[in-house]
C-alpha cells in the first residue's frame, strides 16, 4: 500500500504565528507567548492556504497518485487480478481538526467528482490523526504555585504548571463535521461527543508518542488488509513528523510544508496462529492442541536445562515472529510541493519538484507568485 502524507494548508494560527514572529523581531520565546495567549483553538485554512488547497486537488491526478514508478502489485496480483487488470483503490482520510478538513474537501471533491483509472473508496475522519497538544484553550483560572522547588519535586512542579496553563475541550462532533463539510465524510462512533477526551488538558509528548503508535499499528493493520492501494492522510506538522520517524525508523523529517506530499510504500502481512476460515470444531481442535503443547512445555520445563530452555524459547520466539507480521516501509519521495508550481508556477515553472528545494523553486516562478512560495516554503 503506498500512503501519501499531506500536511495541511496555511492556516490561521500559521499566519498568526509568522505575524507574532515579525513584530517581535524573530524572537521566538515572546513570539510563543504572545501566540499561545491569541491563538484559534481550531484555525480554519487563510487566503492563501485556500490556493495552496485547491493547487493540490487540482493537480492529485498527476503529482500524487500517478507517481512514477508505478504503484507495485503485489505477486499474483488481488483477488487473482493481474497487475494493471484494475484501477488504482483510493481512500482518503483526515484529522478531525478544521484547517486539516478545510485541505481535505477539495481534495474529496476531485475524487468522487469522478478520475481516469482511480477507484475511489471514500472518505472517513481518524480521530487519532490530530496535532500535538490536542485540543486546548488558556485556563482562566491558572494558578500560580508559590514555590517550585528543586529536584524531583520541581520537575513535577513544572508539568503540573504547564498543564494547569491549559484547559481541553472535546472539539467537533460527528454530526457536526458531517453537517458541516458533508455526509460523504465517514467518521467514529467514538466522535459523536467530539475526537478529543477534554480531561486530559493539553496534550503532553508522551501521550503523543502513544498515539503514534497506535496510528503506526493502525497503517500496517491498512495496509495488511489488501483493500487499498493509495491511502491519503491529510494531518500536521508535528504529529505528521513523528509518524514518519517511526515508520521508517529515522530522524527525519524535521519539518513538512504547507500541503507538501510525503510517500512511503508499506507492505505487511499478518497470518494468525488460527485462521478465520477454519471450521469451528477445527478451530476448537487446534485451540486445544496449542493449549497442550504449551502445559507440556511448561511440566517439562522443570526438568531439562537451562541451555535447552533458552533454546526452546528462542526458537517458539522466532515461529511466533514469522507467523505474525512482515512490516517494510520505504520512501518514496518527501516534502514535495511541485503542486503549487504546475497551478501557478506558469511558463516559469521549469519543472522544479521538492519542497525541500523552496529557495530554488522561487527564482524559477513568475513574481506573482512569489508571495505564495514564501509562505509554502516557510
Amino acid at each position: 500500500m503506498r500512503i501519501v502524507f499531506i500536511r495541511h494548508a496555511q492556516s490561521y494560527n500559521n499566519q498568526l504565528w509568522q505575524d507574532l514572529l515579525a513584530k517581535h523581531r524573530g524572537q521566538a520565546k515572546p513570539a510563543e507567548a504572545h501566540y499561545d495567549q491569541i491563538r484559534s483553538i481550531d484555525p480554519g485554512i487563510s487566503d492563501v492556504g485556500k490556493l495552496q488547497a485547491e493547487a493540490l486537488a487540482r493537480t492529485v491526478r498527476h503529482t500524487v497518485l500517478t507517481p512514477s514508478p508505478p504503484i507495485n502489485a503485489i505477486p499474483g496480483g488481488y483477488g487473482g487480478q493481474e497487475e494493471g487488470d484494475r484501477a488504482n483503490r483510493v481512500m482518503l482520510a483526515s484529522s478531525p481538526m478544521r484547517r486539516a478538513l478545510e485541505t481535505a474537501q477539495p481534495l474529496l471533491d476531485a475524487l468522487a467528482g469522478g478520475i481516469e483509472g482511480i477507484d475511489f473508496k471514500g472518505a472517513f475522519v481518524q480521530p487519532l490523526f490530530y496535532e500535538f497538544g490536542g485540543c486546548f484553550a488558556p485556563n482562566p483560572n491558572r494558578e500560580l504555585p508559590s514555590s517550585l522547588g528543586d529536584g524531583k519535586s520541581r520537575a513535577r512542579s513544572i508539568e503540573e504548571l504547564a498543564g494547569a496553563a491549559f484547559i481541553g475541550l472535546s472539539g467537533m462532533t460527528a454530526s457536526e463535521i458531517r453537517e458541516e463539510f458533508g455526509s460523504e465524510w465517514q467518521c467514529s462512533s467514538s466522535m459523536e461527543d467530539g475526537w478529543y477526551d477534554p480531561t486530559q488538558g493539553r496534550e503532553t509528548l508522551q501521550q503523543m508518542l502513544g498515539r503514534a503508535r497506535k496510528v503506526v499499528e493502525w497503517i500496517y493493520k491498512m495496509a495488511a488488509s489488501r483493500d487499498v492501494d493509495t491511502l491519503l492522510v491529510v494531518t500536521h506538522q508535528d504529529f505528521g513528523c513523528l509518524v514518519l520517524r517511526m515508520l521508517l525508523n529515522a530522524d527525519h523529517p524535521q519539518w513538512l510544508f504547507n500541503t507538501s506530499t510525503t510517500a512511503l510504500e508499506v507492505t505487511a502481512s499478518f497470518a494468525p496462529r488460527i485462521s478465520s476460515s477454519m471450521s469451528t470444531a477445527d478451530s476448537e481442535a487446534a485451540a486445544a492442541a496449542a493449549r497442550k503443547a504449551k502445559k507440556e512445555v511448561a511440566e517439562g520445563s522443570n526438568t531439562e536445562t537451562s541451555t535447552e530452555s533458552e533454546g526452546k524459547k528462542e526458537a517458539l520466539q522466532q515461529r511466533r515472529s514469522a507467523r505474525k507480521t512482515y512490516r517494510t516501509a520505504c520512501l518514496l519521495w518527501a516534502n514535495r510541493t511541485d503542486h503549487l508550481l504546475l497551478r501557478y508556477g506558469g511558463g516559469g515553472g521549469g519543472g522544479v519538484v521538492g519542497g525541500m528545494e523552496g529557495p530554488a523553486a522561487r527564482h524559477q516562478v513568475p513574481a506573482a507568485t512569489s508571495s505564495l512560495m514564501e509562505m509554502l516554503t516557510f
